[in-house]
């Protein structure tokens, strides 16, 4: 099951462009953020984000989850 913390999480990392700086922004350990992105990766049974050295990109599932994500973050603020 998808949760919105996890949404959330994945909608900083995109944000920020690396899990480091989000698990910073989220007062996270990076581990934490990495958790919670396996998992939802795990539900959703692809990858949402390329990892580049320093840095990750959204994979083509990561873009289509970026809006519906950000409504349903909205939706229950």
């Amino acid at each position: 099951m998808i949760n919105l913390w996890q949404l959330q999480v994945f909608l900083v990392v995109n944000e920020t462009g690396s899990f480091s700086a989000a698990a910073t922004r989220l007062h996270m350990t990076q581990p934490g953020v990495s958790q919670q992105i396996r998992s939802l990766e795990n539900y959703l049974g692809a990858k949402l984000f390329v990892r580049r050295g320093h840095g990750v990109e959204l994979t083509v599932v990561g873009q289509n989850l970026l809006e519906p994500a950000r409504r349903l973050i909205t939706l229950s603020e």
